[in-house]
């Protein structure tokens, strides 16, 4: 599926996954753990609000 993809095609679709990813999690008010410029789009850790079920969250 990568051959057929494409490498740099497979990056920007985990990019614009992850735009809308954070998008959400803005919108729930959760916060990232990893600063914007350090983060990778295929592992995305969250700050859960304390009083927040942290098993319905994930």
């Amino acid at each position: 599926m990568l051959q057929q993809e494409g490498l740099k095609n497979s990056w920007a679709r985990h990019q614009q996954q992850h735009q809308k990813l954070a998008q959400g999690f803005n919108e729930l008010g959760l916060d990232f753990i990893v600063p914007e410029n350090e983060r990778l789009p295929q592992l995305n850790s969250v700050y859960i609000p304390k009083g927040v079920d942290d098993a319905k969250v994930r």
